[in-house]
């Protein structure tokens, strides 16, 4: 090589670096974009030719085998609704509208317009002259005119047809292909031999020198320049031509182009027909650069790399940014991460990891198991030489500056890139006594522990000495720190944390409130000592620690690394993933121990590769430059910039897709047929980033009384539901969490049956109402029966018992008399003895007179019609046994009584009016009958000497059973009873009943067949 090519390859490989160096900063490497593929395994469609994402978020694949829409989760043939057909199953070209809309080519010609589930259709008619055959592109122009290419020529549509474009008239433009307008409103166009340009407000394309073809497109950079792929590679449509019309400044690649894109970034993408993908990161740049070195500066993405296949046909840039590239095979999507990935080799192994203090442009180091110490500075990874230190377990960058390493039963640290080697005791010094755990102590004494059981060991001054400890905390320390006061704290695998301080050491365990088993992480801060471990966080505080919760169902578990940033941002490294919690969540964790904390989590969706070590090295998570963070897990090193987390500002659009009733899909508003018993909702949110994480929330009104929280789900379930008038809303969050209130909503009518109708229940409730009063009337007429029975029971018993009084009694009573009658008119007495006689014998007959009259009466069957007149008669015959007088008032319009109760109440009266006669001495008595709507009311009362208090207190009085009948009658009636002295002297009964309760009913009674069939 001559000294001037060697001049000038360093030249350009000095250019590189720069250019490298320049765009670190935003530098994202292809194959560190997190990559998805769907095949036919899973559900994609083959053979997708045209992609589009319309505005409702929907990504929709044109395929030969018909349209296909997506939603980040399913792929679904698109079902015209009935009555509406495709033109054609093999679809071209797509092109979305700003008002909802897409466009449609077909590969055999004609165009339709899908918007709402309408499709209207545009056909080529014959007065077309250069359109035919294929619809290679459709442009909507900002202008909102519609081009099309097509295999016969430019076409644009004027008033709902297609018309030839008059632009091209006196050009020689034949077939064209792509179409494309850029920022300056130019429509670029590429033939079958040139490309043309239609400036705005020109009347007339212009012929450009770029060389045409079905291979060229045609893309625009931020920075406004316009790029074109053909034959020859990629370069600027304002490059300099050669004398062959080869561009004289290109990005070459081996493959010819299928489709271009820009992304947000300023980056090209190019899909190859035969190799994938190639990207261009900055493609001003490499256009710099000769072509032997451009080489280096392009990217390539392969079925070696996961591509579905290596025929690329279209790309797309979505909504949220994702790159979209579909295949013969298949489709792809390409996402930039939020993590990112330290390109370290995977032979490594193991990472600990530490800041580099000399570097100001935030470099790392990391510390490996199979070579040594690595610098990682600029993407570019170098070896720091740490002398035989190949196998590094352990660093630790140490208050005064020195980064402590140590590894196979070695141990140095590096202090302004000169290593030094530090003697260790030789029982230590073994390959099987890695290095665990480093802290610096009080004086700067340096604390080890190696992974055996050996103690932790101290340097001071240049020697080793164990630590002397014999407490319950066994096994080697696997993590160790220094807390703000000097005291140095050790965890445990078996669960327990020591705190040397001095000559006193204390023990944490189960007993002093740890629970986060195996202790992996400790930091102290100005709150306290955040403890994580096996199973969860603690923060020790004061004496004690407190647990600290986690909100949701994921169990935050194996915490091997924790770091409180200075505006009390809490980030932890655990099993699930990467989590960050604000200083809003930790400060009310810290007031209220029972709250639980929202966080956000970074996993393998964020690009984490691997889990937190469990082990070691530990920490696992470090500071770096800034607001940098470093992760370190099982498979690799990511960082993240905490004041610069990409964010989704986005929220999903949320579509119902249908509503399906018993098996029958509805797609609008639903009337449900009647007696529909299992409704089904389905829905979706167009959010592609991240599907998984797409939350949802949704509440039938009419139905539902709070949201329903059903996470990703994308189904709502109903079943029997009443009859009624329900409005179904959804709404969805994205990945970030940013949620769409607005939502989707479907409205639901549900017509009740026969038996769900008004009528029908009116007719039930007049069926069951009539039931209840033929049975209530049945009732009463059944107790009637059985009333009149006993009633009749007892007059036969009454009739029994006269006729044995008068067969009895009083015929042996009349026969003394007369025996006694004869024997005394023999005698020979006195005649005041005889008179005195004659007088006994007067009396006895005039009481067989009266007990004839009682039995007559008991023969007699009680006389219901008039209360007042059977009242009168036995005042009548009490006043002729005596000079008192009784008075019977009648109040009210008469009613008829029940039988049982005329006679229990006649026999009330009876004994109320004897007592007054025999007991009170009353000279006056008064009843009073009261017929009253609601109430039957008597009361007697006389004027005679009143009843003593003890004998009312007690209910009557010894050895005599007048009042105590009298209550015993009164509760048999269910009436209610006052028995009193009154003021002015005497006594007053008052007895008062309820009128249904008294009076007889003089409703319809039914006859004994249906008493009979009631009640048998």
């Amino acid at each position: 090589m001559t000294r001037t090519a060697a001049s000038i390859s360093a030249f350009w490989a000095l250019l590189v670096s720069i250019c490298a160096c320049s765009s670190s900063a935003q530098r994202r490497p292809l194959l560190e974009f997190q990559h998805t593929a769907w095949t036919e395994q899973n559900g994609a469609p083959s053979q997708i030719l045209a992609t589009a994402q319309t505005t409702d978020g929907y990504l929709w694949l044109g395929t030969a085998n018909g349209l296909f829409r997506f939603d980040g989760v399913t792929f679904e043939p698109y079902r015209l609704p009935r009555g509406q057909q495709f033109l054609s199953t093999s679809i071209q070209s797509l092109r979305a509208t700003a008002d909802g809309g897409l466009w449609i080519g077909y590969t055999l010609g004609n165009t339709s317009f899908l918007k709402n589930g309408v499709l209207t259709t545009q056909l080529f008619h014959g007065h077309l002259e250069r359109a035919n055959g294929t619809v290679w592109s459709i442009i909507v122009r900002r202008d909102g005119s519609t081009w099309a290419a097509t295999l016969n020529g430019p076409i644009h549509l004027v008033s709902g047809e297609w018309q030839d474009a008059d632009e091209v008239a006196g050009t020689d433009a034949k077939s064209s292909y792509s179409l494309f307008e850029d920022s300056h409103r130019v429509l670029w166009m590429a033939t079958d031999d040139f490309v043309y340009r239609l400036k705005y407000g020109a009347g007339k394309f212009e012929k450009t020198p770029l060389n045409g073809g079905g291979n060229v497109f045609f893309s625009e950079t931020a920075d406004g320049t316009v790029w074109v792929a053909d034959q020859y590679g990629v370069h600027d449509v304002a490059a300099r031509l050669g004398p062959n019309g080869h561009p004289l400044s290109l990005i070459q690649f081996k493959d010819s182009a299928t489709d271009l894109r820009s992304d947000s970034s300023g980056a090209l993408w190019v899909v190859d027909s035969q190799t994938g993908i190639t990207r261009i990161e900055q493609p001003g740049e490499v256009l710099m650069l000769p072509t032997s070195a451009q080489h280096d500066a392009l990217e390539n993405y392969s079925i070696k790399n996961g591509l579905t296949s290596e025929r690329g046909t279209t790309l797309l840039q979505d909504h949220e940014g994702n790159i979209w590239v579909s295949t013969a095979d298949g489709l792809d999507r390409f996402r930039q991460t939020t993590l990112t990935p330290a390109p370290l080799p995977s032979k490594f192994a193991f990472y600990a990891v530490a800041a580099d203090a000399a570097d100001a442009a935030g470099a790392i180091l990391v510390g490996t198991e199979e070579d040594g110490l690595q610098r990682l500075a600029d993407g570019q990874i170098s070896r720091v030489q740490t002398g035989k230190e190949d196998r590094i377990t352990c660093v630790y960058r140490a208050h005064d500056g020195k980064l402590w390493l140590g590894g196979f039963g070695g141990l140095g640290y590096l202090e302004a890139d000169r290593f030094t080697a530090v003697p260790v005791p030789p029982d230590v010094r073994s390959p099987a006594r890695d290095t665990q755990a480093m802290t610096s102590g009080p004086g700067g004494d340096l604390w080890m522990q190696t992974v055996t059981n050996d103690g932790i060991l101290r340097l001071h001054d240049g020697q080793w000495n164990r630590v002397a400890y014999s407490g319950p905390a066994k096994g080697a320390a696997v993590v160790m720190t220094t807390d703000n006061s000097g005291r140095v704290w050790a965890g445990y695998m078996t669960g327990f944390i020591a705190i040397f301080d001095g000559a006193k050491t204390t023990t944490l365990g189960r007993e002093q409130g740890l629970t986060v088993g195996s202790v992996l992480a400790l930091d102290p801060s100005t709150d306290g000592m955040w403890i994580g471990g096996e199973k969860g966080l603690e923060l020790m505080r004061t004496n004690r620690p407190v647990e600290l919760r986690f909100a949701g169902d994921t169990k935050i578990q194996g915490i091997s690394g924790i770091l409180l940033m200075e505006d009390g941002t809490l980030w932890l490294n655990s099993l699930p993933g990467i989590l960050r919690i604000t200083s809003a969540e930790v400060n009310q964790a810290l007031k209220d121990s029972s709250h639980a904390m929202q966080y956000r989590l970074f996993n393998y969706l964020d690009g984490l590769s691997g889990k937190a070590p469990q082990l070691r090295p530990l920490p696992s998570i470090i500071r770096g430059l800034g607001t940098t963070l470093w992760f370190t897990t099982t498979n690799g090193v990511v960082s993240l910039d905490t004041a610069h987390i990409p964010t989704n500002t986005i929220a999903p659009p949320v579509v119902i897709k249908d509503v399906v009733v018993d098996d029958q899909a509805h797609e609008t508003a639903v009337a449900l047929p009647k007696g529909a018993k299992d409704l089904q909702i389905n829905y979706t949110a167009l959010s592609l980033s991240i599907p998984g994480r797409v939350r949802f929330r949704y509440k039938l009104d009419g139905y539902d009384k709070l949201w329903q929280d059903v996470g990703d789900r994308r189904q709502a379930f109903y079943t029997h539901l009443p009859p009624g008038h329900y409005i179904f809303h959804v709404i969805a969050c994205n990945n970030d969490g940013l949620w769409n209130e607005t939502g989707a909503s479907v409205s639901i009518d549900l017509p009740p049956t026969f038996l769900q109708s008004w009528y029908f229940k009116t007719l039930l409730a007049v069926f069951f109402l009539g039931v209840t009063c033929l049975i209530y009337l049945l009732r009463m007429n059944y107790e009637t029966a059985k009333l009149k029975e006993r009633i009749q029971e007892r007059l036969s018993e009454r009739e029994r018992i006269a006729r044995e009084l008068h067969d009895t009694l009083f015929q042996s009573v009349e026969g003394s008399l007369l025996q006694l009658n004869a024997v005394t008119s023999r005698l020979p007495v006195e005649q005041q003895v005889k008179e005195q006689l004659q007088q006994a014998y007067g009396e006895v007959d005039r009481v067989m007179g009266q007990a004839r009259s009682l039995v007559f009466d008991l023969r007699q069957p009680v006389d219901s019609q008039d209360l007042a007149s059977t009242t009168t008669l036995f005042a009548e015959e009490v006043g002729g046994l005596s000079e008192a007088k009784v008075e019977v008032r009648v109040r009210g319009t008469h009613r008829l009584l029940k039988p049982q109760v005329h006679d229990e109440v006649l026999k009330i009266v009876k004994e109320c009016i004897w007592n007054a006669f025999r007991h009170a001495h009353a000279q006056h008595i008064t009843v009073v009958i009261n017929y009253t709507p609601r109430f039957f009311e008597i009361s007697v009362k006389d004027d005679g000497v009143g009843i003593e208090p003890s004998v009312l207190e007690h209910g009557g009085r010894e050895g005599h059973w007048g009042l105590p009948g009298i209550r015993e009658r009164a509760g048999a009636l269910k009436a209610q009873l006052v028995l009193q002295n009154a003021l002015a002297g005497g006594v007053e009964v008052v007895l008062r009943m309820r009128a249904r309760e008294a009076y007889q009913s003089t409703r319809w009674s039914s006859s004994s067949f249906w008493l009979n069939l009631t009640h048998g």
